[in-house]
């Protein structure tokens, strides 16, 4: 009993599980507005269709067609799918990456910094160890000494006469 039959309908659910994964990267690339998304996506399909036609070649068994060298084309042409698509989101991602840092740049340079000569509207909230040492009245500090203190003297009937 020969597994000629196992292999081509491996290597077809592999690739469709990888066009699956494609998609969600070209729909990535799609929602950080990049550019030609839809040619990850049509990749994508092709990934698919050829992971199709291998899984299901069982079903269109034509005896004139070699499943085996049939899978090896769809899988030589699936790595050279998966080499240019890998290097051209690999770009586009890296692009909009410094795209968005040069956007968030220009923002902060845009914002008007407050000048030393304005007063601010709104006064400088002071930090958080500040705001404790000036929450405290100003009582000053007792004075240490290392005699104990003297004991209150009662009157006594000698000193009230």
């Amino acid at each position: 009993m020969t597994f000629e039959w196992l292999l081509p309908l491996l290597f077809g659910l592999m690739l469709l599980v990888d066009g699956v994964v494609r998609a969600q990267s070209s729909f990535a690339l799609a929602k950080r507005k990049g550019q030609k998304w839809w040619v990850v996506l049509l990749l994508s399909l092709v990934s698919l269709l050829c992971g199709a036609l291998l899984a299901c070649s069982q079903l269109l068994n034509n005896r004139g067609v070699d499943l085996l060298l049939l899978s090896g084309i769809f899988l030589l042409a699936e790595g050279i799918l998966n080499l240019c698509c890998t290097i051209y989101i690999a770009m586009e991602f890296h692009a909009l990456d410094r795209l968005d840092a040069a956007k968030a740049e220009m923002e902060t340079a845009a914002a008007p910094e407050p000048s030393p000569e304005a007063p601010s509207s709104a006064p400088a909230e002071p930090a958080a160890e500040e705001s404790a040492e000036t929450d405290l009245p100003d009582v000053p500090a007792p004075e240490l000494t290392t005699e104990p203190p003297e004991p209150d003297q009662e009157p006594t009937a000698d000193a009230a006469t």
